[in-house]
């Protein structure tokens, strides 16, 4: 990838984590209980360090996000930190 590529990339990736971050300090809607599913270990992007962590599957999350990005990703914190989840691994399990 070319230099100037690798720059419009960066630029891309810190507007989404910026709008993302922003929309979180927006939500009005109580959420219900929610996992991850799975179990084992999932692999996340971090918008805040640019890092992909790794996070426990199948433990309680708190979205952070109402709407989710053009990926499908929702903004959520798990394992205290924020990280990028797709919409589709993202499980209702109630109110407790």
């Amino acid at each position: 990838m070319s230099k100037k590529n690798q720059s419009k990339q960066k630029l891309i990736v810190e507007s989404h984590a910026v709008s993302l971050l922003e929309s979180q300090k927006k939500i009005r809607k109580i959420y219900p209980y929610e996992i991850i599913s799975g179990e084992g270990w999932g692999f996340f992007m971090n918008p805040e360090t640019k890092q992909i962590v790794k996070i426990t599957l199948g433990k309680q999350i708190m979205r952070a996000s109402e709407q989710p990005d053009s990926k499908g990703r929702h903004l959520v914190i798990a394992e205290n930190q924020y990280i990028l989840v797709p919409k589709e691994l993202i499980i209702d399990i109630g109110y407790n």
